[in-house]
């Protein structure tokens, strides 16, 4: 259903202390459908837990491209595990994936700063989804930088699948 839920265990026995997972993110019924899927990649955006259906790395810092956007923006760049995406052939033979993304921006407390969301088509010709498997999928975003300490959570979610994945990345 594409919410978080809460586990919740007792035990009859006194002075056990058990520890287990706060929750789960049980998965929606998949659809093609845009708006649909934007809200299971904003559910997956927060819940307190990361996901771990898609193996995400990534890193934030200034934009060394260029100078002027040092003060305003950021440069998110981050590698998916491109075996982990749902590629499929089309009729000429090249590989065709879609994957969305939700980039939060938080302050130190969690308070939501700023948001966005993208969509990737990636159309590629058989060397080049080759390269993409050997390698990862290396994608890079320009986020508003914050004005002091914040957060930024990378959610990817494979719009075939419906696998997700996240990170969270402290930026100071």
């Amino acid at each position: 259903n594409g919410e978080f839920h809460e586990i919740k265990v007792h035990v009859k026995r006194p002075g056990l202390n058990v520890r287990h997972r706060a929750g789960y993110l049980a998965l929606a019924d998949l659809s093609t459908d845009a708006p649909r899927r934007q809200r299971a990649l904003i559910a997956a955006g927060n819940i307190p837990l990361l996901s771990t259906g898609l193996t995400l790395q990534a890193w934030v810092g200034p934009d060394t491209e260029e100078s002027n956007s040092f003060l305003n923006e950021w440069q998110l760049e981050f590698t998916m595990d491109a075996s982990e995406v749902s590629f499929s052939p089309n009729e000429k033979g090249e590989w065709t994936a879609m994957v969305d993304f939700l980039i939060l921006v938080r302050d130190p407390e969690g308070r939501p700063l700023d948001s966005f969301t993208r969509t990737m088509r990636k159309v590629l010709s058989e060397s080049s989804y080759q390269a993409i498997r050997k390698n990862g999928l290396q994608m890079s975003f320009k986020i508003p930088r914050a004005s002091g300490p914040s957060r930024v959570r990378l959610v990817a979610r494979d719009a075939n699948t419906g696998l997700v994945g996240s990170i969270d990345i402290p930026v100071n």
